[in-house]
Order: C-alpha cells, then sequence, then structure tokens
C-alpha cells in the first residue's frame, strides 16, 4: 500500500514537471517572437 502512495506522487510529480516544462517551451518560444517582432 506504501509503495503504490509513493508512485502515485511520483507520477504526480511527473506530469507536473511534464506540465511545466511544456509552459516553459511555450512561453520561451512566445517571448523570443516578441522579441524578433
Amino acid at each position: 500500500v506504501h509503495n503504490r502512495i509513493l508512485f502515485g506522487v511520483a507520477n504526480q510529480w511527473v506530469l507536473l514537471r511534464t506540465v511545466l516544462e511544456s509552459l516553459g517551451i511555450v512561453f520561451d518560444a512566445s517571448r523570443e517572437t516578441i522579441e524578433a517582432s
């Protein structure tokens, strides 16, 4: 049971990191576009 809880927490962190990385990529791309124009 304890392992399942840890696995769930780890899954949430992986998901969160993936979302944050995606947002960071989008943010960087939009910032470059603004600077270029």
